[in-house]
Parts: structure tokens; C-alpha cells; sequence
């Protein structure tokens, strides 16, 4: 005998899964503006749900291409979706960057927004600070560096000044540093990827000066792709463990 109670409840249930793989195939996302900035790029997407509650949208990124949230991701619930804004910070200065938007469907899978492609703008110039690059100026005072070589035995260290100057600089990063601002820090710090070990050798009639800054200045980096890389700093105040009196440096200088 045909159990016509069952049939129904089967052929119910079968109409409501149709329903929400119809639904599903209508929602549809996309990147409609940005804001670009040397370290932060904030997105606004548009988020298509149908009217569906309690839904997980977001934006996902890499510098790779096709990026997918088991990447760099930001989420948000919507209950009506339409259009949202993510921040997506700590990024590198002057780097493209692949984004796109998605909505976490029932089955876990996504819809996806189609790629773009961004970039971050480059570090903002020092506004007291007008040097060229290879100059240096110390309390005032004008001078001409060379280029720096690179050591990367350990971490990433640029040091040296190859024109007979009386200054010996030295910069170490945890890894080739991407363009950006990082903080400076005396040499004996513990590094994190943000931040920048500078010491400052001073040869003043065979008096060795070593300088060291207070912690937690700014310094800019400008990496050209090339291999060559600017670092820029301003009115950088550079205290002294071997001599008495501290020092104020600004300059530009370039790695080989």
C-alpha cells in the first residue's frame, strides 16, 4: 500500500530544499568602492541575501591572487545585507593587494564577488623633513652619505657608509622590509615585523659614539622592487650609551 502521508511530507520537504538552492543562486555580492591608504585599504560591498536572516558576508585578501577566507578575511552578520564596510589594516605601503567579497552560504560553501586588484598608496613624505636622497643632517648640521650594503645573515640588516662619512649607520628588520612606516627601536629590543633596530656609530677624532634612539619613533622605508631600498627619517632623536650628549638625524639614505 502506498503511504500517501509520507509522500507528501517527502515531496514538502524536497520543495523547501529546491526553494533554498534557488535562493541561494540569487544572492550575488560585489565590491562597489574603496579607500586606499599607505597601511589600510577600507572596502564597501554590496551583500544580495533576499531578505534572509543571520547571514555571514564578508571580504577576503592576499597578495597572491584568488584569495578565499583561509586567508586574510573580515566577516560580519546581516540579517538584510546591502551595503557594508571592512577595514582591512596593517597592510605594506605601495603593494597590490587581491580582494573580494563573499557570502557564506548554507551548505558552506561562498559566493563570490569577482578579484580586484589594489593598491596601497605610498609612505607619506615627512612634512618637516625635505632631504634628497644620500643627505644627512645631524643638529643642523649638512652632510653626504653613500649607499648602504646588506647583510641578510641574520634577519635583514642594511648598514654601512661607503664615502669615508665619520657616520656608520645600521638598520635591521626581521625580513626584507615591503615599503612601509616602521617603529625604531634601540638594537637590543626584541623585533617585531613592524619594527626597525637602529644604531648610529658616530667618529668624532677616534672617539667611537654609538647612538641609539628612543624607542618607538617612526622611520620610512621605500622598497623599489629592485633590490634597492630608501630608508628616511626625521628629527629622529638618537640618545647615546658611550658618549654624553645625544643627537638629532634626518636624512634619506639608499641600500645598494
Amino acid at each position: 500500500m502506498i503511504n500517501h502521508h509520507r509522500l507528501q511530507i517527502s515531496a514538502i520537504l524536497g520543495i523547501m530544499l529546491i526553494l533554498v538552492g534557488c535562493n541561494e543562486n540569487k544572492w550575488s555580492t560585489d565590491m562597489s568602492a574603496y579607500e586606499v591608504f599607505h597601511d589600510e585599504i577600507v572596502v564597501s560591498s554590496n551583500f544580495n541575501i533576499s531578505g534572509k536572516k543571520n547571514i555571514t558576508v564578508g571580504i577576503c585578501w592576499n597578495t597572491t591572487g584568488n584569495p578565499t577566507p583561509s586567508d586574510f578575511s573580515l566577516t560580519s552578520t546581516t540579517d538584510e545585507g546591502g551595503n557594508l564596510k571592512f577595514n582591512a589594516t596593517e597592510l605594506f605601503a605601495d603593494y597590490p593587494y587581491y580582494f573580494r567579497s563573499f557570502i557564506v552560504l548554507k551548505n558552506g560553501g561562498y559566493e563570490f564577488s569577482s578579484e580586484e586588484i589594489i593598491y596601497t598608496s605610498k609612505v607619506p613624505e615627512f612634512e618637516n623633513c625635505s632631504l634628497e636622497e644620500g643627505e644627512l643632517e645631524v643638529d643642523g648640521s649638512s652632510y653626504t652619505c653613500g649607499t648602504l650594503g646588506v647583510n641578510n645573515s641574520d634577519g635583514y640588516v642594511i648598514s654601512g657608509i661607503n664615502n669615508g662619512s665619520n657616520f656608520d649607520f645600521e638598520f635591521e628588520f626581521t625580513q626584507t622590509p615591503n615599503s612601509g612606516i616602521y617603529e625604531v627601536v634601540s638594537p637590543t629590543a626584541f623585533l617585531e615585523d613592524d619594527q626597525c633596530a637602529m644604531r648610529v656609530q658616530v667618529i668624532d677624532f677616534f672617539l667611537n659614539c654609538y647612538y641609539y634612539p628612543a624607542n618607538f619613533q617612526e622611520i620610512h622605508v621605500d622598497n623599489h622592487g629592485n633590490g634597492q631600498i630608501d630608508v628616511s627619517f626625521c628629527e629622529l632623536d638618537m640618545g647615546s650609551n658611550s658618549c654624553s650628549s645625544s643627537k638629532i638625524f634626518s636624512g634619506k639614505i639608499a641600500s645598494d
